[in-house]
């Protein structure tokens, strides 16, 4: 931060989970950025949200995605750490500037209708934070790793339903060929690649055809125009590697003194938009339904394995073999907790999880129903 400081006016940061490393980087920035907030909420960490500021930060607020992964993936770890959209309301000299800074679910192979229902959700609630932000005469720049490629629902969110701009595009264009013919320096130079680049060290392994772009700076257009957009801190740090698992996106934003009266939305592309959602809705509904089936039926099947298991444990008891009690007695311990914890996921996260779709699914189709 040293070296790039003094160019940046404000800094938005992800997967600052550990409070002892945002410690670190507010004693290291605090010459540059006097003006800072760290976002605690979450359930077994924070979100790892942090954003710096040269001016003052004149509120603040969290607010904590509905749909946000399983907690049977605690080997993921997006639902404990409670993946949020974080606000911070900034004095710019010209306008109130509104950073929104968000860490989206990540994408776990490819066809995952679970993370891809729940990542469109949280665009879904971001995009509508940021068009009331917007409508309140704030400039909205929504920056972070949205795990999202272009073109996506998340993307589509973001320009028909915030009615924000793609920093990245609106400088360079969107590369329409195949990523896998370019290097990886034309990657980044034609294509904004922030991910899976080998040029970076904790990536190097990846196919070539992997880079994408998955981390965004989206500003609103009447308030400000771009004149610069780009990828920075590719160059490893000696003797470690990559500054992250992920590049840098940065941008120039010039604040209008005047507002910009943007294009109406075509009313067929959002309807097409939330009918796309609707389907993505309806297709994983199936299969939250019946994760938590599954979940209830091992429950009640543990159940009736538990008493056979405490009837063989009365058995070794009573026939004096002790080593067939203890073995039976470990196996109830396993059963019993395996199947309470499977029980109250499939009860009590199955429900929360099927109620946040009806509520995502109600939402999409009231907005759909006033196109009409």
């Amino acid at each position: 931060m040293e070296a790039y400081g003094d160019q940046y006016d404000i800094v938005a940061l992800q997967e600052i989970w550990v409070e002892s490393d945002y410690e670190i980087i507010k004693d290291l920035t605090a010459e540059k950025f006097r003006y800072r907030k760290y976002f605690y909420s979450g359930i077994l960490t924070g979100p790892g949200l942090l954003v710096l500021s040269k001016w003052p930060i004149d509120s603040a607020s969290v607010f904590r995605y509905p749909l946000n992964g399983r907690p049977s993936a605690f080997f993921r770890g997006d639902w404990y750490v409670g993946k949020s959209a974080a606000s911070c309301v900034i004095r710019h000299p010209v306008r109130n500037i509104e950073i929104i800074n968000t860490h989206m679910h990540a994408p776990y192979g490819p066809g995952d209708a679970a993370y891809t229902c729940h990542r469109t959700a949280q665009a879904w609630e971001l995009a509508r934070l940021a068009k009331r932000a917007s409508d309140c005469g704030h400039l909205v720049v929504v920056v972070g790793d949205m795990n999202s490629v272009p073109g996506s629902l998340t993307h589509r969110l973001f320009n028909l339903v915030a009615r924000l701009s793609d920093s990245w595009q609106d400088c360079h264009g969107e590369f329409k060929g195949e990523i896998g013919l370019l290097s990886p320096e034309d990657q980044i130079i034609q294509a904004g690649t922030t991910c899976d680049s080998q040029l970076n060290t904790w990536r190097a392994q990846r196919r070539i055809d992997e880079a994408c772009r998955l981390d965004y700076i989206f500003y609103d257009s009447s308030f400000a125009r771009v004149s610069d957009a780009r990828v920075s801190f590719i160059d490893p740090i000696p003797g470690i590697g990559s500054v992250s698992d992920h590049f840098a996106a940065e941008t120039d934003l010039i604040v209008n003194e005047q507002a910009v009266r943007k294009p109406p939305v075509d009313s067929d592309d959002l309807r097409l938009l939330y009918t796309d959602i609707l389907d993505l809705i309806d297709d994983y509904k199936h299969t939250s339904i019946m994760q938590a089936k599954l979940r209830n039926y091992h429950f009640i099947a543990s159940v009736i394995v538990l008493i056979g298991l405490l009837i063989a444990v009365f058995w070794g008891a009573a026939h004096n073999r002790a080593w067939v009690g203890f073995l039976f007695m470990l196996a109830a311990i396993v059963v019993a907790v395996t199947g309470l914890l499977d029980g109250l996921m499939g009860f009590l996260f199955g429900r929360c999880e099927m109620r946040g779709l009806r509520e995502f699914e109600s939402e999409v189709e009231l907005a759909r129903h006033v196109l009409e």
